[in-house]
């Protein structure tokens, strides 16, 4: 019918606003179909919002998801993790474990992506506490953390100066068979550097661990 035809009109110059990077046009667009009273659809929503977190506009993200909210359009999982991702570029490390939360009340995820984000949300605030909460989240929920899930962790727990942590984290990382990366180096270096003497073993270590 008409209105259907509408959205998909509207929908279509998202898509293509979304992929040109012009999010002025983009919001307009929006703005258009609320005038019209019509909805978009989940995946209009989606496109919308990714393109928003891929430029680093963080707030426009933000608002289109809160529009979804208001007009009860449920999110997919790559629109979650993208909001999830959003929030903790701006330092609302509560507000993404609040979506993460949303997320499970609905049975939309998460997966690993979806804590790999909220995870670095706690680095970026620095709470380690929160950031190993996750971690052992995830794996009871049968999801395994990678390389960036780790290296997070380790500094959020860096941040929060918990050494013992930081040295828990990399042996767990051993055992599970991750190769650590030049982050993990990084991070493990600012992390430990209260304890010169333990940092220059673990980093000896690290760097052996990565050239074989």
């Amino acid at each position: 019918n008409e209105t259907n035809s509408s959205i998909l009109t509207y929908g279509n110059s998202i898509s293509s606003f979304a992929k040109c990077g012009k999010l002025d046009q983009l919001m307009k667009t929006f703005e258009a179909m609320s005038q019209h009273g019509l909805t978009p659809d989940p995946a209009t929503f989606g496109v919308a919002i990714s393109a928003c977190v891929k430029r680093q506009n963080y707030s426009s993200a933000l608002q289109l998801f809160d529009k979804m909210n208001a007009l009860n359009v449920i999110p997919s999982l790559p629109t979650y993790n993208s909001i999830i991702s959003a929030y903790g570029s701006r330092g609302q490390y509560r507000k993404a474990l609040q979506v993460l939360d949303e997320m499970k009340h609905r049975g939309v995820g998460p997966d690993l992506l979806s804590y790999t984000y909220a995870i670095r949300a706690c680095a970026k605030a620095g709470k380690g506490n929160l950031a190993l909460r996750l971690l052992r989240t995830m794996q009871n929920n049968g999801i395994s953390p990678n390389i960036r899930c780790f290296n997070a962790a380790i500094l959020a727990c860096g941040k929060q100066k918990n050494h013992r942590a930081v040295l828990q984290l990399l042996d767990e990382m051993n055992r599970s068979f991750i190769v650590p990366n030049r982050e993990t180096l990084h991070r493990t270096e600012l992390a430990l550097k209260h304890v010169p003497q333990t940092q220059s073993s673990v980093l000896r270590n690290l760097q052996a661990k990565m050239n074989t």
